[in-house]
């Protein structure tokens, strides 16, 4: 078999690297823009894109790895340190997606949206 094309590796990890960073701008700016949503508003949006990126996320996350692995095999020295550090930073994204944000979406799964006491109702002085 062939060894693969270094441009086309180059490329496609690039591609992909590039993809998943703006699918995560893209959810910052979301974030943003629905933080004034009403409670039970805001908690049914989050439960729904949370359904969506159990299904996407994992394959985006594996996808933008395995296309790393040959850029970094292919590639030349600048470049290999550059797609390494590219593969390092993508571990470490799937690292703390899984040690952090997976267990909060768990949690907040749970809630039931509109179940959430006023802040007086709660004890609380505001």
């Amino acid at each position: 078999m062939d060894p693969p094309n270094r441009d086309v590796a180059a490329l496609s990890a690039v591609f992909f690297s590039g993809q998943r960073a703006g699918m995560m701008l893209a959810l910052g700016v979301a974030q943003v823009a629905t933080a004034d949503l009403p409670e039970e508003s805001w908690m049914l949006r989050q439960q729904a894109d949370d359904s969506l990126f159990r299904k996407v996320m994992p394959v985006v996350f594996a996808l933008n790895v395995l296309n790393l692995s040959p850029a970094i095999a292919t590639s030349e020295k600048r470049g290999n340190r550059s797609f390494g550090a590219a593969g390092a930073f993508s571990i470490g994204a799937i690292a703390d997606t899984m040690l952090v944000n997976v267990p909060l979406t768990v949690t907040m799964s749970a809630w039931k949206a509109g179940a959430a006491l006023p802040l007086s109702a709660a004890g609380m002085r505001g």
